[in-house]
């Protein structure tokens, strides 16, 4: 199966998803019909011939990498049809953000029965995220403020804390992760140092 990185895009028109319940040639070389991909994802990994990478298909995909004379790609309702109208054969592929062990997901109650001074062998759900964001700065308030600087289509958050907010200026940096779906850890890393900072600080 395939999986989305970002499920549950609810700003899909319906005239859009019903144009993709079509008759197409090409995944894994068969004939697929009702190939409606997009139902229940935002995107699909592929891969095509590297020959037919065109400027205009360059555009219309993600390309993740290119190995073998294949192209391998993300690509969303748009950038499909545009393959689709090139004619250009391509093969679904297993995503690389697709795993299959368990990922140790926490909710935020479970987390909040863990050490999180040492114990990070998790990956918090999206609700577990955004609830430790704001307990950070509820538990640190002179410390840190929370930002959410984008919403996505899924209604998920994209957000950023600043720490040592009330102090004088000092020099600056700024973290980020997690920029491509299958970069996972990032994010996890992420919160580790935020936690070490805001509990060490003024003792480490």
């Amino acid at each position: 199966m395939i999986y989305s990185q970002n499920p549950g895009n609810r700003l899909l028109k319906p005239a859009m998803v019903l144009s993709f319940i079509l008759i197409v040639v090409g995944v894994n070389g068969q004939r697929v019909e009702n190939a409606d991909y997009f139902q229940d994802r935002q995107e699909i990994y592929i891969s095509f011939p590297s020959e037919l990478l065109t400027e205009a298909i360059s555009q219309a995909v993600s390309v993740d990498y290119i190995a073998r004379q294949r192209v391998y790609a993300y690509v969303g309702p748009q950038g499909y049809a545009v393959l689709l109208a090139g004619n250009i054969p391509y093969t679904i592929k297993r995503s690389p953000g697709e795993v299959d062990f368990e990922l140790n997901m926490k909710s935020f109650a479970q987390l909040q029965t863990k050490d999180l001074t040492q114990d990070w062998d998790f990956y918090p759900t999206y609700e577990a995220y955004e609830s430790l964001m704001y307990q950070f700065a509820l538990d640190f308030p002179h410390l840190c403020e929370v930002h959410t600087i984008a919403e996505l289509a899924s209604e998920r958050k994209i957000m950023f804390i600043s720490i040592n907010v009330n102090d004088n200026p000092k020099p600056r940096a700024m973290y980020t992760s997690t920029m491509h779906g299958d970069e996972t850890a990032g994010f996890v890393l992420s919160l580790r140092l935020i936690h070490h900072l805001l509990t060490q600080y003024g003792n480490d």
